[in-house]
């Protein structure tokens, strides 16, 4: 367990650091590619200009956290929480998010370019002025998303449930 520790810079790259918590912790220009982050508890942690190539962080928690500007292309994020998250401007290219929860999560500038985000928990989510080319959101809540200026050159977009989560009558639309 890593709590409030100034990690800036830090070279985590192909660790196993599977189920790690490094709660509110300074992860700065970090690297993280290649790593084992499966189940990692990253909750309220900054990091900009992080590196996370590559990385499994499969279930892991990046809720309340800011990661702006950081790269996260190929790594699997299935199931991953970034509640409440920061990541403008960051790179998603290749990246699964599949069944994710990115409630209210700042995306804003980001590339989404060939990503997986069937399934995921996009309500409230911000993704305006970023690249959704030869992406998939087929499934995806997108109840409240804010999705201004978005590139969607080839995106696959079927069965998007609009309605809150909470209403028992589920509505979906397809591109």
């Amino acid at each position: 367990v890593l709590h409030g520790y100034n990690l800036v810079g830090a070279d985590f790259s192909y660790s196993g650091l599977a189920s790690a918590i490094l709660l509110e912790s300074m992860l700065v220009k970090a690297n993280f590619s290649n790593s084992n982050l499966f189940k990692a508890n990253l909750s309220s942690t900054t990091g900009a200009e992080t590196d996370f190539k590559n990385a499994n962080m499969v279930g892991s928690q990046l809720s309340f956290s800011i990661y702006a500007k950081s790269d996260f292309s190929n790594a699997n994020l299935q199931g991953v929480d970034c509640t409440n998250a920061l990541m403008g401007g960051s790179n998603f290219s290749g990246v699964d998010l599949s069944r994710a929860v990115l409630l209210s999560t700042n995306f804003a500038c980001s590339n989404f370019t060939g990503a997986n985000l069937q399934k995921s928990f996009l309500s409230g989510a911000n993704i305006s002025n970023s690249i959704l080319s030869k992406a998939n959101i087929s499934g995806a809540n997108v109840f409240g998303i804010s999705a201004w200026n978005i590139l969607t050159t080839d995106l696959i977009q079927n069965d998007l449930i609009i309605t809150n989560d909470k209403d028992p009558n589920k509505l979906t639309v397809d591109d």
